[in-house]
């Protein structure tokens, strides 16, 4: 386990969490279970998946660890709310269009944060630009790729949504940094447990009645089991990922493909998923580049 920490590269950790987001995209799209019914999966299955490896391996003693990890996690909670809220109002593919704005967010806060990166990514003119018409790449191939046209309400409403999504990057970031082996299971639990309660706060607060019996029926089960399952392998390859790379931008940039396994996923199931060539193809040589660049 130490030696996948300390060296597994970025690129592959981003590359492999791309397919694990595919595979959650894939389990409810199959399932179709009840948005609020896989929040508590999400939220406190998910904890008692990992609060066992967690312990195991130890918990950080930095208190900017569990300050980031749980901000993020509520973050995450307001963040989850948000994009099923507007994809029932605008579509999935709307809203696939206009988060991966958070690329920008994202790099630029990075970079204004850390001065070890700044000092790096700068060392070299000719490469900071490469990288950043990478980034441009990625951000306009994945935007395009789908036929689905925008609109201004959906884009002035997703706004939070963008900015909430970088905060939650950098915050996984520094909560990471150097933290090793103690860091990546830890802040799956907290991160699930913070979900878990900010959830359910949500609903004491709205007088929202629950029935708990719908979590383990059906489509529900299976859909809430393999959601656990998918998120409890994310330790070993987006958290690794998180404390290895430059920048958070770069996993998230990677983790952009995931809409590409499920049209791969759809196309061996004969089922109609629309796409454009030329974005996809600038996408994919956008994310070589960037692999190249900073790897």
């Amino acid at each position: 386990m130490a030696f996948l920490i300390e060296h597994m590269p970025w690129w592959l950790g981003g590359f492999l969490t791309s397919f694990l987001m595919a595979w959650m995209f894939i389990v409810n799209q199959h399932f179709k279970a009840p948005a609020k019914d896989l929040m508590v999966w999400r939220g406190y299955g998910l904890f008692l998946c990992m609060i066992g490896p967690a312990c195991y391996y130890g918990w950080p003693t930095s208190t900017s660890f569990y300050l980031c990890a749980i901000l993020g996690g509520l973050l995450a909670s307001c963040l989850d709310r948000m994009i099923f809220h507007a994809s029932s109002l605008y579509g999935g593919g709307v809203v696939s269009r206009i988060l991966p704005a958070s690329i920008w967010v994202s790099f630029v806060a990075w970079t204004v944060l850390s001065k070890s990166y700044r000092h790096s990514l700068f060392e070299n003119p000719y490469i900071a630009g490469a990288i950043i018409l990478c980034l441009i790449g990625t951000w306009v191939g994945i935007s395009t790729m789908r036929k689905v046209a925008l609109h201004r309400a959906a884009i002035v409403y997703l706004l939070p949504a963008i900015l909430m999504l970088a905060a939650i990057d950098v915050l996984f970031k520094l909560a990471l940094t150097n933290e090793g082996i103690h860091g990546i299971f830890s802040l799956s639990a907290l991160l699930a447990l913070t979900v878990g309660v900010s959830q359910t706060g949500f609903m004491i607060i709205r007088k929202q009645k629950y029935d708990v019996k719908s979590v383990f029926t059906g489509q529900t089960l299976k859909a809430g089991v393999s959601l656990c399952f998918v998120m409890s392998l994310f330790p070993l390859t987006k958290n690794i990922a998180m404390g290895h790379t430059p920048n958070p931008a770069y996993i998230t940039a990677m983790g952009l493909m995931a809409p590409i396994w499920v049209i791969v996923w759809n196309k061996f199931l004969k089922v109609q998923d629309e796409f454009r060539i030329v974005p996809l193809c600038l996408f994919l040589g956008s994310i070589l580049g960037l692999t190249f660049l900073t790897a």
